[in-house]
């Protein structure tokens, strides 16, 4: 988290969204977030999961298995992007993030990790596990733009990705 710096299109990303509203609050979950899920899932042809519930508990999503934040997006009110992030002694790990499909071009993933990166920092944890990514292209790909960024290799080593 320390070592981060945003590159050029992350700042870029963090200038063109600067009239939105960006909170971090308790992890819930609503009728408004389980219908922007099923809109934000249509986004996928596989793996398809049927409710958010799958990744949130059914009870205080905000407090168990750990502590539960989320990062709320919103324009003129109107919640167009949410993510959840695991909080632990040290580091912080999300959970999910999901968004109005029609508000894709404002990189809304890339915004709420920026977000979680910056509440991370200020609460003095070390890291922050931005989620799971492929080494083939796919939806998840913003997640390896984030430099300083290390991946685990299964045989048990951290190692730095990319140049």
């Amino acid at each position: 988290v320390a070592a981060f710096c945003p590159s050029k299109g992350q700042r870029r990303v963090r200038r063109r969204n600067a009239g939105l509203e960006i909170r971090i609050v308790p992890a819930s979950v609503d009728a408004e977030r389980e219908a922007m899920f099923l809109r934000h899932r249509e986004r996928f042809s596989e793996n398809i999961p049927d409710s958010l519930r799958i990744f949130m508990p059914e009870i205080k999503p905000a407090e168990c298995p750990c502590e539960c934040v989320s990062v709320e997006v919103r324009d003129r009110g109107r919640l167009i992007a949410v993510s959840y992030l695991d909080v632990g002694a040290m580091a912080v790990s999300s959970v999910y993030a999901m968004f109005e499909p029609e508000e894709a071009s404002r990189s809304p993933g890339t915004l709420t990790l920026l977000a979680e990166i910056e509440w991370a920092a200020a609460q003095g944890k070390r890291w922050l596990y931005p989620g799971y990514a492929t080494v083939q292209p796919g939806h998840y790909d913003y997640k390896k733009s984030f430099r300083p960024l290390d991946y685990y290799d299964w045989q048990g080593h951290w190692r730095p990705l990319g140049p």
